[in-house]
């Protein structure tokens, strides 16, 4: 796995690794990670990638919507992940769909429109996510400022469930994120598997505002 969540932003350092990889007769099997703008831009070095061992790109395609893309300052489109995701079947690269649900503002027919996409681009792994406004982000600023924010929500790893930001309904985002999670058919994680952790995702969800009301009251 190369640790470099945008690798095909810097095109001379791809033509480099590619150069090197063959140089150095490297006989193995990699991971690289990129936006979907940025592989369109560099499609030409796909082939020659798949050719030295690239077997899956993990890509952030986050959202099936314009709006949320646009609202998350991504600098991508539909239309692009669209494109890039279309490139990689068409040269035999399997690829991992980076989803994010639950910002402000965002409808059920956002979440719609992400499920559909996620069905139209027939990804290998789909990774669902819900979105959490870590310290230090603009987004996290702006909820602050508004008051949007639990005082409560848990930053840790895997507390992907606990609710963070006031307002948002995460027992449906929960849900939601199941029917994205079991719309690929050929993952690598087990439907029961996935079944157990969204159970577990919704009982979390339930003691979160069980406390907190009763923290309020």
């Amino acid at each position: 796995m190369v640790h470099d969540d945008n690798v095909f932003q810097n095109r001379q350092w791809v033509e480099k690794f590619i150069e090197l990889y063959k140089e150095n007769n490297i006989d193995a099997n990699f991971i690289m990670a990129g936006r979907s703008d940025n592989l369109i831009k560099n499609e030409d070095l796909l082939p020659e990638l798949k050719k030295i061992g690239l077997v899956l790109v993990l890509i952030g395609f986050e959202s099936g919507s314009d709006k949320i893309l646009k609202y998350l300052r991504k600098g991508t489109t539909v239309e692009m992940n669209e494109k890039a995701a279309s490139i990689l079947h068409d040269l035999g690269i399997a690829f991992q769909a980076n989803i994010m649900v639950g910002v402000v503002g965002e409808t059920k027919e956002d979440l719609k429109l992400t499920l559909e996409f996620v069905k139209r681009i027939k990804p290998e792994i789909c990774s669902p996510s819900i979105f959490a406004p870590y310290p230090s982000t603009y987004l996290y600023d702006e909820y602050k400022e508004k008051g949007l924010l639990y005082n409560n929500a848990e930053f840790r790893d895997g507390a992907t469930s606990v609710p963070k930001i006031k307002g948002i309904n995460y027992s449906y985002l929960n849900y939601m994120r199941f029917k994205i999670s079991m719309s690929v058919l050929n993952t690598t994680t087990p439907k029961i598997k996935r079944v157990i952790y969204h159970s577990y995702a919704f009982l979390e969800i339930a003691l979160f505002y069980m406390k907190n009301a009763i923290n309020t009251n």
